[in-house]
């Protein structure tokens, strides 16, 4: 698949398998919460635009990709991650439930940050 977006009024939730994104990319401008539980490859460098709603990916997303959040909606991790960077342009970001991210670098914004495996309150 190239790409995955969610712009209808519904929540939706993948599940089993593995979601392979060729160019990396997701974009969510829908008002409901969308749930990944599948796991995800990046193939290349990710931009995932989350405008309103909470993303949330329960699934693992590898493929030592770099992953750019960008929009003001909530991005939530739970499980062990193995990506490159981690870029948080804007909106929140959490990691939940004793999820990870495995980067070699992480980024707030245009500053280098840490983004360890600690726990993140609601």
């Amino acid at each position: 698949m190239g790409s995955l977006e969610f712009r209808n009024s519904q929540s939706f939730n993948l599940t089993n398998g593995t979601l392979s994104l060729a160019s990396g990319d997701v974009t969510s401008t829908s008002t409901f919460t969308q749930t990944l539980d599948a796991n995800i490859t990046l193939q290349s460098n990710g931009i995932w635009n989350v405008s309103l709603a909470p993303v949330i990916v329960n699934g693992q997303i590898n493929g030592s990709r770099n992953l750019t959040k960008t929009r003001v909606g909530p991005l939530y991790f739970t499980n062990n991650n193995l990506l490159r960077n981690t870029y948080i342009n804007e909106g929140s970001f959490r990691i939940k439930d004793g999820g990870s991210v495995t980067n070699t670098f992480g980024y707030i914004g245009n500053l280098a940050g840490t983004l360890g495996t600690a726990y993140v309150s609601e």
